[in-house]
């Protein structure tokens, strides 16, 4: 029983890490080569007052909802005063959706080329 409750907190901690967390990991004193290798050039470099530089790279994606169309069944038979009603069916059309999705991660890289701080911005 132990190793089972041990299992499940183990997989609640590392389904819990949030991407800037699994970033900093991955990238907090690597050195500015490795970074360049695996991303490429950046999109953007600037200084950062303290004789390093700050990357960043821009990343634009979209992706898009299909077309969706429900329809409420019929709902009776009724009489009132104005005679027979009868409530027909009802159908909602929604038509399909396009998202663009932007994410900008930032490295600070001091002046040796190690990698020290990462941001990511959506």
């Amino acid at each position: 029983m132990k190793k089972f409750t041990f299992l499940i907190f183990c997989l609640l901690i590392i389904g819990c890490t949030s991407p800037l967390a699994q970033l900093e990991e991955q990238w907090i004193g690597r050195d500015r080569n490795s970074l360049i290798a695996v991303k490429g050039t950046p999109d953007q470099t600037m200084d950062n007052g303290l004789g390093g530089q700050i990357y960043t790279y821009v990343k634009i994606g979209s992706f898009t909802l299909s077309e969706s169309a429900t329809t409420k069944p019929p709902g009776g038979i009724w009489t009132s005063k104005y005679g027979w009603q009868y409530d027909g069916a009802e159908t909602t059309y929604i038509a399909p959706q396009t998202f663009t999705t932007k994410t900008k991660n930032m490295f600070w890289i001091n002046s040796a080329g190690e990698i020290y701080k990462v941001s990511i911005t959506r």
